[in-house]
């Protein structure tokens, strides 16, 4: 029998992938049969050979037609999420959701077998109208004594507000990460990924990381990255380090803003150290993020960020302790904040103090306690 089914319906690579990763690494140290699900992508090949390598099972499920939602119909869905019940038999499901709609199927049949579970709501940040037989699926799986479990305190009042159920009755648990240890925040560790990265000394790098979708809004950077005057666009680079269905036109975008000396599009990279390493500045300008871990490491490293304000960014970075928000999805206000970040004589200040909110707040032990806790409450 399995213990634990961590299950994952994922339309690519990123964030959710990442804490899937980390709470199953973490839950194999005392289920040793933990059984992690996810669709057959190709983008997901890499990253599953990887967790394989270190002896976790995993099991790879037919990913079914994507919608417009970017998600299969609920009948498939529910028709996969049986099948992998059905081969783990668990003890108790971990639901991680990149969006309600991706959840449908694995609630049902949570629902059905009145299996021990915890949601985790990972990118759902506003108030959404949900079909009434999308809210019925979630609320018998909540009524049936569900742990529902977000990553910001924003989310949690959207997802209150969407399915009609107290606030109280759902747990915040942040998203969490490391610091990056001292000694490679140095001016030598910059340098040195510099190197290594073909980066002039000299570049102001500006770094972004996101799978290339509509709500992550690169093209914004973009705008405002070509808005920028001489003086500064010419010495700025930015690295976007990422892929995904709007790769491509993000790339013809860029040419078209006469970009090509500016923007570097990295695609996929597994693990971004030495972009963290050699950035000088985050920019995240997602309008629909429960808490980045993208944003998180940025912070761990000690960078200062530029985020929007319209997602939970608002409840992590501090607007001019921790690095700058704007507002809206005007090229212009993101602008603004890049030129203030250039002339600020504050922003190695704004690094730290975001590195030591991480420090105190975000830690990837008090992520992982926290989860403890609500599978505790799921199992009693």
């Amino acid at each position: 029998m399995t213990d634990v089914l961590v299950f994952l319906p994922s339309s690519g690579l990123g964030g959710c992938e990442h804490y899937a990763e980390l709470v199953t690494r973490h839950l194999r140290m005392r289920n040793p049969e933990i059984c992690l699900a996810v669709p057959r992508l190709p983008s997901l090949r890499e990253w599953v050979s990887s967790i394989r390598s270190r002896q976790i099972r995993v099991l790879c499920y037919p990913p079914g037609e994507r919608g417009a939602d970017g998600f299969p119909d609920a009948v498939h869905q529910e028709r996969a999420a049986r099948t992998v019940v059905d081969s783990c038999a668990p003890d108790l499901v971990i639901a991680i959701l990149p969006w309600p709609l991706a959840g449908t199927g694995i609630e049902s049949v949570i629902a059905d077998d009145q299996l021990p579970s915890v949601a985790v709501f990972q990118l759902f940040c506003r108030r959404l109208q949900l079909a009434p037989s999308l809210r019925a699926r979630y609320l018998r799986a909540w009524e049936g004594g569900q742990v529902w479990v977000t990553v910001s305190a924003d989310n949690r009042r959207s997802i209150a507000a969407s399915f009609g159920v107290p606030t109280a009755s759902i747990t915040v648990v942040p998203n969490g990460t490391e610091l990056m240890p001292q000694n490679e925040v140095s001016d030598h560790s910059r340098e040195v990924a510099r190197a290594r990265l073909a980066i002039d000394p000299e570049s102001w790098i500006l770094l972004t990381i996101a799978r290339l979708t509509d709500v992550k809004r690169v093209g914004l950077i973009l705008e405002a990255v070509a808005m920028l005057p001489d003086n500064i666009r010419s010495r700025a680079t930015l690295f976007v380090v990422g892929d995904g269905e709007q790769g491509d036109d993000l790339r013809t975008r860029a040419a078209s803003l006469d970009l090509r000396d500016q923007v570097r599009f990295t695609g996929h990279v597994l693990d971004p150290h030495n972009y963290l390493l050699a950035a000088d500045v985050f920019v995240t300008a997602s309008c629909c993020e429960g808490l980045a871990f993208s944003t998180l490491e940025a912070m761990a490293r000690g960078l200062p960020v530029i985020a929007s304000s319209d997602s939970s960014h608002r409840e992590l970075v501090r607007d001019g302790t921790d690095g700058l928000l704007f507002l809206g999805d005007a090229p212009e206000a993101l602008a603004h904040a890049l030129r203030r970040m250039w002339a600020s004589p504050d922003s190695h200040r704004m690094g730290q103090s975001g590195r030591g909110r991480i420090s105190a707040s975000y830690s990837r032990s008090s992520m992982l306690s926290g989860l403890d806790r609500a599978i505790a409450e799921a199992m009693k």
